[in-house]
């Protein structure tokens, strides 16, 4: 017999930590924390890449509410 019982939606999750990562990345940013301009552009890629990864997955999550 299958169990129906469902676990909390990985989306949310996923969700809440691409933004506290965010968040540790821009607070990074805003200390000048980067050591050269190697590093501030890494940091800023990760910025973008979470954006971009952040907003398929909205737009994914927002479908299945459909």
């Amino acid at each position: 017999m299958a169990d129906n019982k469902k676990g909390p939606s990985v989306g949310p999750i996923a969700i809440k930590v691409i933004k506290e990562r965010r968040d540790r990345i821009t607070q990074m940013l805003e200390s000048g924390s980067p050591n050269d301009m190697e590093e501030y552009a890494r940091l800023v890629g990760s910025l973008e890449s979470l954006d971009y990864i952040g907003a398929e997955l909205r737009q994914i999550l927002d479908k299945q509410e459909e």
